[in-house]
């Protein structure tokens, strides 16, 4: 798809996920290239999944930190919505993995201990990933292992819960999720986060 959404100019389809499109997109005004996160046009009209995707830009844009991927902006034209992100321009670890296999213990250290940098800054600002996978680990030619889409982090600022699944629903992807995040997901702390990377790791 190209085209342009208000500043941007879309370049092409370079992800997808569950309820959004990544395209890499150039800056007009800034000259710069991005990765443009999109929300579904078919989500548009459902207020969770819309609320979902606003919750998302605001727990990024709060993370500052070199391990994990830089938001630059969120926009809303023509009732399209959109997160405009650091461009990383290289793989994810998933990616890494099926191309080259396992990594020797030194080499997996180093990336565990890259992205378990940036989790324990994103849990000391409350927040919680929920998702960690070698697919939300991006590796940058530049700074290395990136921690990535925060879309079903938990905010547990104040104590508060701030969650939008239903009763009797989980997020995340099963084969790196703790026991507590299928069994009794309002229980869940930054040890989910925890049990993730060590599956990672493994």
């Amino acid at each position: 798809m190209n085209g342009e959404l208000g500043r941007y100019e879309i370049l092409e389809e370079i992800g997808q996920g569950g309820f959004a499109i990544v395209y890499r997109a150039r800056d007009t005004q800034l000259g710069r290239l991005v990765a443009l996160k999109e929300l579904r046009s078919m989500l548009l009209h459902d207020k969770e999944w819309v609320k979902r995707f606003r919750r998302e830009a605001r727990t990024i844009a709060r993370l500052d930190h070199p391990r994990i991927v830089t938001i630059h902006d969120v926009g809303e034209v023509e009732e399209r919505l959109f997160i405009v992100m650091r461009l990383v321009d290289g793989p994810s670890l998933e990616e890494l993995i099926s191309t080259r296999g396992h990594f020797s213990w030194s080499e997996a250290a180093e990336v565990i201990i890259a992205v378990a940098e940036g989790l324990d800054y994103a849990h000391t600002q409350g927040i919680l990933h929920r998702d960690l996978k070698p697919a939300n680990i991006l590796i940058d030619p530049e700074r290395g292992p990136l921690l990535s889409d925060f879309g079903l982090a938990k905010l547990i600022d104040r104590g508060v819960e701030q969650r939008l699944t239903m009763p009797q629903q989980f997020m995340g992807t099963p084969h790196y999720m703790a026991p507590e995040q299928i069994e009794n997901p309002s229980q869940v702390d930054h040890r989910a986060d925890i049990f993730a990377l060590g599956v990672v790791f493994y």
